[in-house]
């Protein structure tokens, strides 16, 4: 089951863009990961942003992603493959208690 989301954007500097959403923002730092600091994340209320450094994503500064969070990441990928998804990558367990995997977006995007 599907559950919640984040977008995650990718930035040049993954520290001053964290002062910037802090300090001009308003958003309160949730998380900092990575010796030097390359992913943050912020939230206020509902609204969750992480921020990846440019040189650990695959996406230049400027993009961004959407994290969907879900109960079963193994459940909700055979759905995905059984509804004909575009996956990228399967399901895979990461350093950070988490599992990622990522699908194309719809060509009508």
């Amino acid at each position: 089951m599907m559950r919640g989301s984040t977008t995650i954007f990718t930035v040049k500097d993954a520290l001053a863009s964290l002062a910037y959403y802090r300090d001009c923002v308003g958003l309160d730092v949730a998380f900092e990961y990575g010796s030097p600091i390359f992913y943050v994340g912020l939230c206020s209320g509902a609204v969750s942003l992480h921020l990846i450094a440019a040189s650990h994503a695959p996406r230049p500064p400027g993009h961004a992603a959407v994290s969907i969070h879900v109960d079963d990441v193994d459940a909700v990928h055979a759905d995905l493959v059984k509804r004909g998804a575009k996956i990228l990558n399967a399901p895979k367990d990461q350093d950070t208690a988490c599992a990622t995997s990522a699908l194309q977006t719809s060509t009508a995007t």
